[in-house]
């Protein structure tokens, strides 16, 4: 009989000194399916991901990934049984091409000579760049693309490996809708082929269009699974924080109005990069957040690098 799940994780744990980071967890995904994985920061989210790639081994439990023991060793022991992750932090390498990132350590495309075939190489990546519907050249510098197209990258190289699991780990937060819909057709490509994903996301509305099921922890402990047809915000909300929301949102004790202080914490003045960020002025003051938005390219993650010491300005200061 053909195994019903794809993934099995039982009774798993993993703790770091005194923190139990995950606590006797069980996890089934099935074939075709996309799992949510949701609940607020530090419920074990991330490192019950890690454990199924490899990155972590778990301090107790075991996975069962297609009817065989599965105990990775590594991110690339778990690629090589079929398992891909997209992160949230950017994962290419500065310094290389678009190419050399999406087929990094794939050796079907080295001469008998052992050197890398770059006319393979550059023309088999520029064929699935342009299956993605991606506008960049499989020569260009990495460092020359958008965060967003970064990521894009990022997607094709875990494509390229023809995953039977997919882990997407909020990576759709800091993308523009353009990128957010090219990793939605991604997994709708992979639930048609009978194929597994584990999206998590702290977006309720993105996990409830996109995800058939979704599993909730908090503090380390599995909590429940939530199938599409019993979705609701509050249904979700009420599994990851362990009581309802009622009345205010926020606790009873906590501040209410800031205190009117007009004290200037960052003062940035006719910031210029280039064309990419252009004569911006703005002031922070103690005790307030200022949002910063605009479209893919706007120059605001540029910008952020600029007030933090990460990318030189060409005039202006901080």
């Amino acid at each position: 009989m053909a195994e019903k799940h794809l993934l099995e994780c039982t009774d798993v744990s993993k703790s770091f000194g005194p923190t139990k980071a995950i606590v006797h967890v069980n996890v089934t995904i099935p074939y075709g399916e996309v799992r949510g994985l949701i609940g607020e920061n530090g419920s074990g989210k991330s490192t019950l991901c890690n454990m199924i790639t490899g990155i972590l081994k778990p301090d107790t439990g075991h996975m069962v990934l297609e009817g065989e023991p599965f105990a990775p060793g590594s991110l690339l022991d778990s690629k090589g049984k079929g398992i891909s992750i997209l992160l949230q932090e950017t994962g290419t390498i500065s310094g290389m091409t678009v190419a050399e990132n999406i087929y990094l350590g794939k050796d079907h495309l080295f001469t008998r000579f052992g050197t890398v075939d770059k006319k393979k190489l550059n023309e088999q990546a520029q064929r699935v760049i342009d299956e993605m519907g991606l506008e960049v050249a499989a020569t260009d510098l990495i460092d020359q693309l958008s965060f967003e197209n970064r990521k894009l990258v990022e997607v094709i190289r875990a494509m390229t490996d023809n995953p039977k699991l997919l882990i997407v780990d909020e990576t759709t937060t800091a993308l523009s809708q353009y990128g957010r819909d090219k990793i939605y057709d991604i997994i709708k490509q992979l639930k048609a082929e009978n194929k597994s994903v584990i999206f998590i996301t702290h977006d309720l509305n993105e996990l409830m269009d996109v995800c058939d099921s979704a599993t909730v922890l908090r503090d380390g402990h599995y909590i429940d699974t939530v199938y599409k047809e019993e979705f609701s915000e509050d249904r979700i909300r009420q599994c990851m924080i362990g009581r309802d929301l009622t009345g205010s949102y926020y606790r009873s004790d906590a501040v209410g109005e800031i205190p009117d202080n007009e004290e200037t914490v960052l003062d940035v003045k006719n910031l210029r990069l280039g064309r990419i960020v252009r004569n911006v002025n703005l002031q922070l003051k103690r005790g307030e957040i200022l949002g910063i938005g605009g479209l893919t390219d706007c120059g605001m993650h540029d910008l952020a690098q600029l007030m933090f010491g990460a990318l030189t300005a060409d005039e202006g200061e901080v």
